[in-house]
């Protein structure tokens, strides 16, 4: 009897001694699925590439219309027709420097848009990739052509806990001005649509880096 109950005490306290054991054994973090930080209206799903006359640019439109770039790409150059262009009497004595896309070809990638405030046409001469563009700036590509606009991430891949490059007005009204930047899990919202109709009709960045939504700003 004195045996058995030794033995059993053994048996006993291996078993707590293995409990306790495990116990204090550190449990790794389980990794939390991409996005899972972020609040269901400013998740990235459901992205759709974009292209310029049927050629990928790298960049996608989320769902819920935050404009992102999940890659870097050599942007397309794409003329726009010219039925697209309306006809100016006189542009050139109003001080129009072109009439559509086709005027604009002393450099690579020319463009005839309509400039701010003046209002009229002016040829602009984009870029085709990041390497055009100057230190702190992304190659944002367009129709017909890409422009270098402010960035403080490249890609996607420059994110974490599946936050994206995103798009943002960093002079909100002045609809021609964008950047990107890394969404962050405290953004009240993701686009520009998602502020409509609210007191603050354009997603940008605040003093902290947040992307919320801002009234007008735009000094034009």
């Amino acid at each position: 009897m004195t045996l058995f109950r030794s033995a059993f005490a053994t048996i006993a306290l291996s078993s707590l001694s293995c409990g306790l054991t495990d116990a204090a054994v550190p449990v790794p973090p389980v990794e939390a699925p991409p996005g899972i930080l972020f609040p269901s209206a400013i998740r990235c799903v459901e992205s759709r590439p974009i292209e310029v006359g049927g050629k990928p640019t790298g960049f996608a439109t989320c769902g819920n219309g935050l404009r992102h770039r999940p890659e870097a790409r050599t942007c397309p150059y794409q003329p726009r027709p010219l039925s697209d262009f309306e006809p100016v009497p006189g542009a050139r004595d109003r001080g129009c420097a072109c009439q559509n896309d086709g005027d604009c070809r002393e450099k690579p990638n020319g463009s005839c848009d309509i400039g701010f405030p003046l209002g009229i046409r002016a040829c602009h001469y984009g870029c085709s990739s990041d390497s055009d563009c100057a230190q702190g700036q992304i190659c944002e590509c367009k129709s017909p052509a890409g422009r270098c606009v402010p960035a403080s991430c490249r890609t996607d891949r420059d994110c974490k806990d599946g936050a994206v490059c995103g798009e943002y007005s960093p002079n909100p009204g002045c609809f021609l001005e964008v950047a990107y930047a890394c969404q962050t899990p405290l953004d009240q919202c993701a686009s520009d649509e998602q502020c409509r109709g609210k007191a603050g009709a354009w997603c940008s960045l605040d003093a902290t880096g947040r992307r919320t939504c801002q009234p007008e700003s735009c000094m034009y």
